[in-house]
């Protein structure tokens, strides 16, 4: 029960002197207490009532309520007799901590409690028959296969509000007609993803907000929206909320199968054109079968994370960025990274942007894809996101059209011409390298990072300069190029940095 319908019991004459603003808390049990620390006794919700015997002097009054407060009590109602008056400590100690002060006139405690358990007992009697009721029509409905649409005409018609629920990846999963706004679904799943329990709709409507987690994990699987104020509910509608949740995890999942299934045939996609097979027809009627028209420019984004973060955790974040800018999106893991493709009527990412889902160590590239031209803004975005992690500040975006690298250029180049570029180059030291056991291929790597410096070069392999210099000489020979040649320098560099890909 609620505090005000407390008060408004005439026959037991309680007089609101503190802490008004808590006449709407609710009340979950009540407790008569003389102890001047009765937390250890204490769940949260209580009503306390006490005739001050704790009270030795005016500092006891705060301890008192400070003890109470801490424990989660609303409010404490406080015995006066024959005309007497609550101390004016108690009165500021309930000011100062917030909670409700009752004056208690002269009666038994008993005819409080037995008011108080009284209803309490029936809001739960009440509430069971209603999830008994609920629980009977969420399985009808479940049985005529009505999906999270059925479920939520169940919610809505329960509590005369609508209902919507969303995914991790900010998916619209069901609700009534109208749909809620972007803005809507975007502070749900902000909520959600925060953990946060305080829901705020546009125009400042409060909303109660329920989040399904998985049990094995402990993410989160969906999120339940009703837009009621979270004042409003009681025990009763937390308990059907929960019993909904379960109705709709199995949904939910059921969703997050396809869902996966629809990312494994978005990677397929994507690994044919990253290999060179890519159909320009073909791969745009199959984009246009996933939601998404390779007719119009678009954008490729390429996410990497923490060792310790699950990639399909950061999908359904880079899903959710787009999605709540109103941009159609596709997202897959493929092998060490998160890769999306998205329409390009999305407002920019930004690094704050980025921080909203949760793990600071994210690095994102991004690149522009022009019709006709999916595979070079894949690796456009490849490229783009190593040289993100490459910069010490995190989370981090970088943008195809701020890089200027050859790095961009051998990664656009097929991967058998790479193949037999490294090898005529390289080959006859390589070759040197196994039927001597030596390490020209690590001399030469080191003497080109360090410009050609003979010093510098000959202290980071610890070597004497002259060793060195027979090593370069020996290079020369066998590859019939000069190292003191620009030119020649060039191909060996790129030759190495072709077999590191």
């Amino acid at each position: 029960m609620r505090l005000h319908e407390l008060v408004a019991e005439s026959r037991l004459e309680l007089r609101p002197l503190a802490g008004h603003q808590r006449l709407g808390d609710e009340v979950r049990w009540v407790h008569v207490t003389d102890l001047l620390d009765p937390s250890p006794y204490l769940r949260g919700g209580e009503l306390i009532l006490t005739n001050g015997l704790w009270r030795s002097s005016p500092a006891d009054s705060d301890r008192f309520i400070h003890a109470l407060a801490d424990s989660g009590v609303p409010a404490v109602g406080f015995a006066v007799y024959r005309g007497e008056k609550v101390p004016a400590d108690v009165v500021r100690a309930c000011d100062r901590h917030g909670l409700l002060l009752l004056e208690v006139p002269d009666q038994p405690f008993q005819d409080i409690e037995e008011h108080v358990i009284g209803a309490i007992t029936a809001e739960r009697t009440r509430a069971l028959e209603q999830a008994m009721r609920m629980e009977q029509e969420l399985t009808r409905r479940a049985a005529r296969g009505d999906g999270v649409n059925g479920i939520l005409g169940v919610v809505a018609g329960e509590w005369t509000a609508p209902a919507w629920t969303i995914d991790p990846s900010a998916k619209l999963l069901g609700c009534g007609d109208p749909p809620p706004s972007k803005a809507d679904v975007a502070a749900a799943w902000l909520t959600a993803a925060r953990s946060s329990a305080e829901l705020a709709l546009g125009d400042g409507r409060p909303g109660t907000i329920s989040v399904i987690l998985d049990p094995d994990t402990g993410c989160w699987e969906g999120a339940l929206v009703l837009e009621r104020d979270p004042a409003t509910m009681g025990e009763g509608d937390t308990a059907r909320l929960q019993l909904v949740g379960d109705h709709l995890r199995l949904q939910l999942r059921q969703l997050r199968a396809a869902e996966r299934q629809r990312r494994d045939t978005v990677a397929a996609v994507v690994r044919d054109v990253m290999a060179g097979s890519e159909r320009s027809g073909a791969t745009a009627e199959e984009l246009r079968r996933l939601g998404l028209d390779a007719g119009t420019p678009a954008l490729a984004v390429s996410v990497a994370a923490g060792e310790d973060v699950p990639l399909d955790i950061v999908a359904d974040g880079v899903a959710a960025l787009f999605r709540m800018r109103g941009a159609a999106v596709l997202v897959t893991v493929i092998d060490d990274r998160v890769v999306a493709l998205a329409g390009l009527g999305a407002e920019p990412i930004a690094e704050r942007d980025l921080a909203e889902l949760g793990d600071r160590r994210l690095a994102l590239g991004i690149a522009t894809v022009s019709p006709g031209h999916l595979r070079r803004a894949l690796v456009e975005a490849d490229e783009a996101r190593r040289f993100a992690a490459a910069q010490t500040a995190r989370p981090a975006i970088a943008r195809s059209n701020a890089l200027g690298s050859h790095a961009l250029v051998l990664a656009l180049t097929e991967p058998d011409v790479r193949e037999a570029f490294s090898r005529s180059v390289l080959a006859p030291i390589e070759s040197y390298d196994r039927e001597r056991r030596t390490d020209l291929v690590h001399t030469l790597r080191s003497y080109l990072a360090n410009c050609g410096a003979w010093s510098t070069t000959a202290e980071a392999l610890h070597v004497h300069v002259n060793t060195l210099r027979y090593r370069v000489a020996r290079i020369e020979q066998l590859t019939g190029r000069d190292l003191a040649s620009m030119d020649d320098r060039v191909d060996f560099h790129l030759a190495l940095r072709m077999r590191e890909m």
